[in-house]
Parts: structure tokens; C-alpha cells; sequence
């Protein structure tokens, strides 16, 4: 077995790993309890310092699991104050969704569009090299 495809079924088992521990974190917990002012102020006090490190891991967790992200903010606010809550928030939604982001691009890509879409894999072949071609 050549290097490249021990690499892209690793990236696929990779991909289906995420995507199953996904899925049941999102079965096996519910996270809507916890979308209350009370509940996540004993959350957060129970952190101490780390307080804004657990609301931001929080915020990239909703991205990833598709929780209502302006509730996440807007409690947030609530519980660090208006620009501290906001700036906190916001600092978790651009690195879940650079995740994932990064996850499709680079893991789930190889497992959907290079082996089972090939009509649309010869279009976005060429959308993927433009990109390339343009830097990003």
C-alpha cells in the first residue's frame, strides 16, 4: 500500500471519528439545560480564573455541535459583562468555525468529494485549485 492512500484513509478515519464523537457528545448530554443564567454561573464559578477559557471552549463546542451561538453570546454577556462577554464569545466563534473550517477542508474533503462525488468533484477540483491559486 503506497504512502498517500495509508495517508487518506487515515484522514477519513480521522473524519469519521470526529463526526461519531460528535454525535454522541450531542446524544448523550443535553446541553440546552444548561443555556440558563443560573446554571452556567455555578459552571463558571466552579472554573475560578479559567472562567473565560471554559465560556470560550464552550462557544467553540456550540460551533461544532450546532447549539444556538447568539444565545451563547448573549448569556455571555450576562455573566462577564457587555464587551467582555461579547469579546469572549466572539474569540470562540472564530476559532470553532477556523476548526471547522479546517476540518472539512482538509479531513471530511478527501472522504466526500475525491471518492464518492465525481461529477462534483471535477468542479470543485477547480474551485480548490482558484483557491490555491489566490492564497487562501
Amino acid at each position: 500500500m503506497s504512502l498517500s492512500l495509508v495517508r487518506k484513509y487515515i484522514k477519513i478515519c480521522i473524519g469519521l471519528s470526529l463526526t461519531g464523537a460528535l454525535v454522541w457528545i450531542y446524544s448523550a448530554y443535553d446541553f440546552s439545560r444548561y443555556l440558563n443564567i443560573d446554571e452556567m454561573r455555578e459552571i463558571l464559578d466552579s472554573f475560578g480564573p479559567y472562567s473565560p477559557l471554559f465560556f470560550i471552549g464552550l462557544c467553540i463546542a456550540g460551533i461544532f455541535l450546532h447549539l444556538p451561538e447568539i444565545m451563547l453570546i448573549a448569556l455571555g454577556g450576562l455573566l462577564f459583562g457587555g464587551v467582555k462577554g461579547f469579546i469572549y464569545g466572539w474569540i470562540g466563534v472564530i476559532v470553532g468555525s477556523t476548526g471547522t473550517f479546517l476540518c472539512v477542508r482538509y479531513i471530511f474533503y478527501v472522504m466526500f468529494f475525491k471518492h464518492h462525488w465525481r461529477v462534483v468533484s471535477i468542479t470543485c477540483g477547480l474551485l480548490m485549485s482558484a483557491l490555491r491559486r489566490t492564497g487562501f
